[in-house]
């Protein structure tokens, strides 16, 4: 019920562009981990308290993607 709040922090990925033109969409990146983790450093981890909630938004995630695409299908006359 919690309105996201939105942190720009991290780098890029490289392919996320070419992956978008190549499919003709957008890409979503969803980051799962937290500042402390050290991505990409020595010593790198992930608690496993932001894996189990970060299993759960991707649950989520992808439901909601799912009942949009029922949705859309519906709307069109289309059978999903």
């Amino acid at each position: 019920g919690a309105k996201p709040l939105y942190v720009r922090e991290g780098g890029t990925i490289p392919v996320t562009s070419c992956l978008e033109r190549l499919l003709g969409t957008s890409a979503v990146h969803l980051s799962l981990g937290q500042a402390s983790d050290n991505a990409h450093l020595e010593n790198e981890r992930m608690s496993l308290r932001a894996f189990y909630k970060g299993k759960e938004v991707l649950k989520r995630f992808f439901a909601e993607l799912a009942r949009e695409r029922a949705g859309c299908a519906d709307k069109a006359g289309l059978d999903g």
